[in-house]
């Protein structure tokens, strides 16, 4: 059983020992069914790399942004859609690969936002 796996059996545990019998339990319709806690913390922290006001490096970024969104969302559409199609064709070597690559560009992005965190310190301690 995976962590996210556990938080929710572990909330909806909670849940139901709240909630009168035959109520259904509350879930938050506003948490996003495919973007967990760490999807949304990457994305705060690369949007926090935005230059404030209006300049064409700005401009060029969060046109980028919305461009990456607006990709994400066709991919995940796409993998909802044709998930077990895509799944059955590229076996169980496949998806240990996607999800490999997956976790080390996961990495990546973690260590570019470490460092965006930790570089001005070290510039700071000069």
């Amino acid at each position: 059983m995976t962590f996210n796996e556990m938080l929710t059996v572990t909330f909806l545990s909670l849940l139901l020992m709240i909630n009168p019998i035959g109520v259904a339990p509350f879930f938050p319709l506003t948490l996003p069914l495919t973007a967990g806690a760490g999807a949304i913390a990457i994305t705060i922290a690369l949007a926090l790399r935005i230059p404030d006001g209006i300049s064409h490096n700005s401009i060029v970024m969060y046109a980028g942004g919305v461009t990456g969104i607006f990709l994400m969302s066709l991919f995940v559409a796409v993998c909802y859609r044709f998930g077990g199609y895509i799944m059955d064709k590229i076996g169980t070597t496949g998806s240990n690969v996607v999800t490999r690559l997956s976790a080390f560009i996961i990495m990546a992005i973690g260590i570019a936002v470490i460092w965006d965190g930790v570089k001005p310190l070290i510039l700071s301690l000069k």
